[in-house]
């Protein structure tokens, strides 16, 4: 686990994966956030790949929105081949549920907004950049 030696961020992560930041996570990602100096997207982006390559192997950025990962230029600025991932569900369960989930997620299949705006197929570049993270805060019944 790459993140052993920090505590704080080993408690943190799984609560962002959960949509739950408290104040002291939020002051924690502070610190951690890259100012970027560019005054364009383009310039962002390439600021962003500039960064991750001066940083160690297993970094992980976050990034606060779905184009921004799937943005194509990012990927052309790293010098690796294309490889398109497909998402596959599977349902380690009786037979019978195992059957009746199927069904449902079929009729689900080429609807992204069913599932929090994710995709059933992304392409990624293996290289420095290794670990782009979605997070999609997504809001209860209240809207919050």
């Amino acid at each position: 686990m790459r993140q052993k030696g920090d505590k704080m961020f080993v408690e943190l992560l799984p609560r962002i994966r959960l949509g739950i930041v408290t104040n002291n996570d939020f002051q924690i990602l502070s610190k951690k956030k890259i100012n970027f100096k560019g005054e364009s997207r383009s310039d962002e982006l390439e600021e962003l790949c500039q960064y991750m390559q001066q940083q160690p192997k297993k970094t992980i950025c976050l990034l606060p929105t779905k184009a921004q990962t799937e943005d194509i230029k990012m990927l052309e600025l790293i010098p690796k081949t294309v490889v398109e991932l497909i998402a596959k569900d599977d349902i380690k369960d009786c037979m019978y549920l195992k059957n009746r989930a199927s069904k449902k997620l079929n009729a689900y299949e080429e609807d992204n907004s069913r599932f929090a705006g994710l995709h059933k197929k992304i392409k990624v570049k293996r290289g420095k950049v290794k670990h782009l993270i979605i997070i999609n805060f997504v809001k209860d019944a209240s809207g919050q």
